[in-house]
């Protein structure tokens, strides 16, 4: 089995998809279990049994979900809510076999140019190429983008995911959505017209996925005689001011714990170090 079929997700981010409390979640995978060990089906095919650390460190259990779990998730759910979250699972799996794909070529092609260079390139022992001022310079630059990117990662899944709650306070209200599609052959117009609509739909989706959408009406009219292509929309987009100073205030607050546990952690290894050098040090004058 390669890396795609076994591509997992977490219970966290099915439970954002899907707009449910963790706890929630959690609780219906428990009831899917029951059933499937009543029926003798294997859960680690769609439900894998894991834990994650929360914000106090402290071990809390979750699952990592399979294509085939988000599939049965997304079969007990219904109208557009259902539609969304397939449309999220879907395109969070594709993104990941991308990766591996993407991955497994460049594997390929670092051994392709191993095995090249093993057999036309024989290596003097001893011999040592010299490093190139502008090699070095990358490097150096490498290290300081990794010693810079280790600074912010603790911030980022905690900024993801208030910048995603800003996407939602931004709403489209008495959205209107009219499109005119027509070709000369009957048979053509039909067709452009299923196009046109599986289309529409999905845009639709998508977009309540990112932002609160408010749908009064999404129409696509079927011109026969004629080849034509026509649209009328109509929203307003409204933010409280009120919703963007919360998610604001709760992103600072978040953000201060993170550096101040940050710093307490700091604290603890170089507490550790001093212990451990102390210790050495009266070993070494115990030994003398």
């Amino acid at each position: 089995m390669n890396e795609i079929e076994t591509a997992t997700i977490t219970s966290m981010e099915v439970a954002e998809m899907t707009e449910k409390t963790h706890y929630n979640l959690l609780r219906s995978i428990a009831s899917y279990e029951k059933h499937f060990s009543q029926l003798n089906f294997e859960l680690a095919e769609y439900f894998k049994l894991s834990t994650y650390l929360d914000e106090q460190e402290k071990e809390r259990k979750c699952y990592n979900i399979t294509k085939k779990g988000c599939e049965f998730i997304a079969h007990k759910m219904t109208g557009i809510k259902g539609t969304e979250f397939t449309v999220k699972y879907i395109e969070r799996f594709h993104e990941m076999e991308q990766a591996i794909s993407q991955q497994e070529v460049l594997e390929q092609k670092q051994e392709k140019k191993s095995f090249v260079g093993k057999l036309f390139h024989k290596k003097n022992k001893g011999e040592k190429k010299p490093v190139s001022k502008s090699k070095e310079k990358k490097k150096s630059k490498l290290d300081e983008l990794k010693a810079q990117y280790k600074k912010v990662k603790p911030y980022i899944p905690m900024g993801w995911k208030y910048f995603k709650k800003l996407l939602k306070a931004i709403r489209f209200t008495d959205t209107r959505i009219v499109l005119d599609v027509g070709k000369e052959d009957a048979y053509e117009a039909a067709m452009l017209y299923g196009k046109v609509q599986a289309g529409l739909f999905n845009t639709i989706a998508i977009l309540a996925g990112v932002f609160t959408v408010k749908l009064k009406k999404a129409d696509v009219n079927c011109i026969f005689d004629e080849k034509k292509f026509g649209y009328d929309v109509h929203t307003l987009v409204r933010v409280r001011p009120s919703t963007l100073i919360a998610i604001g205030f709760c992103t600072g607050i978040n953000f201060l714990k993170i550096y101040l546990s940050g710093r307490r952690k700091k604290k603890r290894v170089a507490k550790r170090r001093s212990k451990e050098l102390a210790a050495k040090k009266n070993e070494v004058k115990a030994t003398n």
